[in-house]
This record gives C-alpha cells, sequence and structure tokens, in this order.
C-alpha cells in the first residue's frame, strides 16, 4: 500500500494504558501509518496533522507504536467548571490570549532591533 493515493478512513485505536478506545477518521498514508485530520478527544497526543504508525491487536483494533511526525499546530483543552457561566470563560481566554499577543509583539519588535 506503499506510494498509493491518501484516503480518508475510520479506525478504532486503543489505548492500553488508559484503557479506553475511541473511533476516528485518520487520512491513510499506509497499510498501518496513519494523519490525523483532527484532534481526538480523549488521546492529547493525537492532534490535527499528527502522523503515527498502528499494528492490529487481537480484538481487530489499532494500538499505536509510534508517533512519526507531531502536530505543527498547538492545542490546548480546557474542563470547563458548569459553576460558571459561557461569557465567564470567554472573557477570561480573551484576557489571555491578548496578553500573550502583547508579549509576542514585544519580542517581535525585540528581535527587529536586533537585526538593524
Amino acid at each position: 500500500m506503499e506510494n498509493m493515493e491518501t484516503i480518508e478512513v475510520k479506525i478504532e485505536i486503543c489505548d492500553k494504558r488508559k484503557k479506553a478506545t475511541s473511533t476516528i477518521y485518520v487520512e491513510q498514508l499506509a497499510d498501518n501509518k496513519f494523519k490525523m485530520i483532527d484532534n481526538d478527544i480523549f488521546n492529547c497526543k493525537l492532534t490535527l496533522g499528527t502522523e503515527f504508525e498502528t499494528r492490529i491487536n487481537r480484538e481487530g483494533k489499532h494500538e499505536i507504536i509510534k508517533i512519526i511526525k507531531t502536530s505543527d499546530f498547538v492545542t490546548r483543552r480546557f474542563f470547563l467548571s458548569p459553576n460558571y457561566k459561557e461569557s465567564d470563560y470567554s472573557n477570561r481566554l480573551k484576557t489571555k490570549l491578548m496578553k500573550k499577543r502583547a508579549k509576542l509583539k514585544l519580542f517581535c519588535a525585540a528581535q527587529r532591533s536586533k537585526c538593524a
């Protein structure tokens, strides 16, 4: 199946350590190599763009044996309490993102002045 045209398939991933199984859609790169086309809700290592290799276990489910390429994206997951309104979380997140953006602008300006 090497050098094949990539196709989207649905596979069941079994995580022995967490004793959990999830069904995900992936891009199939080879017989046992896949690329994530979305983020897995349970496994934080399986994010958009991550490429991995699997083997089939006795139950016929895929087990990850190796991460080939990590994602270029940063994914953050938040577990929210039902005690707060969605707008409260939205405002807190917006504030944190604006602070990070301001720090990034300062860093970029400092880098430009070093190069000048």
